[in-house]
This record gives structure tokens, C-alpha cells and sequence, in this order.
């Protein structure tokens, strides 16, 4: 089934900026162990067989932990998994260095952990003193390593009062770390950013949050907020090439800006009315060149908002100005490898192509979150 999307979506761009102060409440150590004896973080890697090649990194929420999966891209076999004590994993994949970063939590202690990819190895692990948010809006987390791998960001927010959610309960900002060691670097305030906000880790020198007043970008190397552009009510959102903004509103419409100049590149107004509805935990997957993109959706009656749980893969083609709805019963989780799509119904992995049917995880599945390093 082919639908289109309608209806536009307005920006505009506004110059702000916020200062960054040198951190200096965590510290780092390199960790030095094997995969497997990593239970004082609050994580554990089990049933590690070293490997290389294409990584797929598949993470689920399965109350009342999540686990990790590190999964060769080509076979789909497992080539080992992490426990996390938390039903709403935190993870960030660096592609070039080759590790995986966690938000490990052990006796109301958080700490972030990196873990080599072939062997599963524990990298490092630095303690954070101050609170990192969970799982934003979209399924988006909130860990994100820029695209050279030289940076880790991790978005922290901070009750001040009793109604945080209100202008000045609470304090939001980022951490930026060495994504090498973990050291701490500097601190980028977000005033006002609002709950749920986006991590998005782009070019070298730029990391993105999308707030509830729109996405805030900083740079080095001062990593100040340079601007803020307004962004209407987007569900997920993702970054191609390095710099420019895409997402789609729980209606599927299409909204594009570069975070650099602020220009929109995509304004969705098609001719055919939307049936379906992006689901809460949506991720939004989008081919290198951003011409196509995929997430999940819910078929919904005229006038519902029922969004959960999804039953449809859908594809948005941006050249064509179609859309391709495909009913996937129990789908949990959609990813990109190459030019391969891969889903999860539950806790088995598939793919389009019919290359990969592989069952990862016995039960019931929350979500999936997909992650490949290639």
C-alpha cells in the first residue's frame, strides 16, 4: 500500500548562545578487565567469541533489564550480549573506535562504560555524579558519539524544584567527554531545553539536542550553543550528513533543516492523506544520502491517536514522494546496514531481503533499538 504525506511544517532561525564551563565532579579510569567481569558497573558482557567485520548492535528493552546485543551484520549470529540493570537502555556505538559507551547504573550509582566491539572487553568506566537523562522522545537516546569518534556527548537533567517540568525547575545541559578514555572535557548549558530532548552527534565539530523550543546546536571549539531554530512538534529524528536535520511528525510528515545555515530542505505538503501514526518509540533510519527513510508506524481509523504497539514498516521515499506501508505483526525495531533493512518482530531478527531470520531473544520485547557499525 502507497500513501503520501500532507501538511507543512514551519521553521525559522534565531541566534543564541549559552556558555560551557569545564567539568570537574567525574572521573575516568581505563578499566583493564575482560568481558564478563564488568558486574561492578552494573553492566556484565556474557558469552563473548571474539570476532570482526560489520557490527549490528541490536538493544532491547526487556523489563526489568535491557541487554545489548553485539551481532555479525552478514550472518546474524550473536557474537555475544550485555546486560544492562535498567529496562531502558542508554547506548551509543562508535563506529571508529570501534566500542560501544553504556549508562550503567549499580546501587543508584551511574556510570558510563565502553566496551570493545570484538571482544567485548571493558574499555573504561567513569562515574558520573550528577543525574544523565533516560531515553528521550522518538527512542532516541541519550549518548551520542560524534562522527570521528573523537568526542562522547551525554545529556544530564537536574530537578531544582518540585514542578520540573516548568521554566526554571530544572537545569539541562550536556557532558562532553574524550571518547577515547572517557576524561571529561567541558559542560554545554541548555537553558529551558524541556524534558525528552534529542541527542543528535554529527560532524566532528557539532552535536545537536532538539528541545521543546527547538534544536539547540553547539560547536567547537568553545562547544557554545551557537543557534537555536525552531522546530515544530517532530516524533523521531536523525542527522545525514553530518549537518543536516530530518523528521517526521507523529502525522508522518516530513520536515528537513541544515543546523548549520538554518535553510529548511524539506517542507513535506503531499497530495495524499496519512492513515497511519509513528509510534512513540519510532526510531527514524534514513538511507546515507537521505533520500529514503523508515520507521515504525501504527495503522490507525480516521480521528484515532492510538499509536502502540507498531504493525507497519514504513518506507518514505523522498525522490518519489511516496510512501510504502508493509504490515509487520509484533514489529519492535527497524536499523539500516549498508543498504540492508533489518527489523525485529519480537525478539527475532529479520531482514527485507529475507537474508537474516535469526531468533535473538525468547519473549515478549518493549522495543528494539538498532545501531550497525557499517
Amino acid at each position: 500500500m502507497t500513501r503520501g504525506l500532507r501538511a507543512p511544517v514551519l521553521v525559522a532561525a534565531l541566534g543564541i548562545c549559552a556558555c560551557s564551563t569545564q567539568l570537574s565532579s567525574a572521573t575516568a579510569s581505563p578499566a583493564g578487565t575482560t568481558a564478563g567481569s564488568s558486574a561492578s558497573s552494573g553492566c556484565r558482557a556474557l558469552d563473548a567469541k571474539p570476532g570482526t567485520g560489520s557490527t549490528l548492535v541490536a538493544v532491547a528493552d526487556k523489563a526489568p533489564i535491557g541487554v545489548a546485543f553485539v551481532i555479525d551484520a552478514v550472518t546474524g549470529a550473536v557474537r555475544g550480549r550485555i546486560e544492562l540493570p535498567s529496562a531502558i537502555p542508554e547506548v551509543a556505538l562508535d563506529a571508529k573506535g570501534n566500542q560501544l559507551v553504556l549508562l550503567c547504573e549499580s546501587a543508584q550509582l551511574q556510570q558510563l562504560v565502553a566496551f570493545d566491539l570484538n571482544s567485548l572487553a571493558e574499555r573504561w568506566r567513569l562515574t558520573i555524579s550528577d543525574p544523565a537523562t533516560t531515553k528521550a522522545v522518538g527512542g532516541l537516546p541519550s549518548l551520542g558519539v560524534s562522527r570521528d569518534g573523537a568526542f562522547l556527548f551525554v545529556q544530564h537533567t537536574k530537578a531544582l524544584r518540585a514542578d520540573a517540568t516548568a521554566p526554571g525547575g530544572s537545569r539541562y545541559w550536556l557532558s562532553i567527554h574524550d571518547a577515547h578514555t572517557g576524561v571529561p572535557l567541558t559542560e554545554v548549558e541548555l537553558p529551558e531545553c524541556g524534558p525528552g530532548g534529542r541527542l543528535l552527534a554529527g560532524a566532528p565539530a557539532l552535536v545537536a539536542v532538539v528541545c521543546r523550543d527547538g534544536a539547540r546546536v553547539a560547536e567547537a571549539p568553545t562547544w557554545r550553543v551557537v543557534r537555536s531554530i525552531p522546530v515544530a512538534n517532530l516524533a523521531p529524528v536523525t542527522l545525514v550528513d553530518d549537518t543536516r536535520l530530518l523528521g517526521v511528525s507523529r502525522q508522518l510528515q516530513v520536515f528537513g533543516v541544515d543546523l548549520r545555515t538554518g535553510i529548511t530542505f524539506e517542507d513535506s505538503n503531499w497530495d495524499e492523506q496519512s492513515t497511519g501514526r509513528v509510534t512513540h518509540w519510532g526510531r527514524l533510519i534514513a538511507a546515507t544520502d537521505g533520500s529514503r527513510l523508515w520507521v515504525l508506524t501504527k495503522r490507525t481509523a480516521s480521528g484515532s491517536t492510538d499509536e502502540m504497539p507498531p504493525d507497519t514498516l514504513t518506507e518514505i521515499n523522498l525522490t518519489t514522494r511516496k510512501r510504502i506501508d508493509t504490515p509487520v505483526p509484533d514489529l519492535r525495531g527497524v536499523g539500516l546496514i549498508g543498504t540492508r533493512i533489518v527489523y525485529f518482530v519480537q525478539g527475532r531478527l529479520r531482514s527485507t531481503d529475507g537474508a537474516l531470520d535469526v531468533q535473538v531473544l525468547n519473549g515478549s520485547v518493549e522495543y528494539w533499538g538498532v545501531l550497525a557499525t557499517n
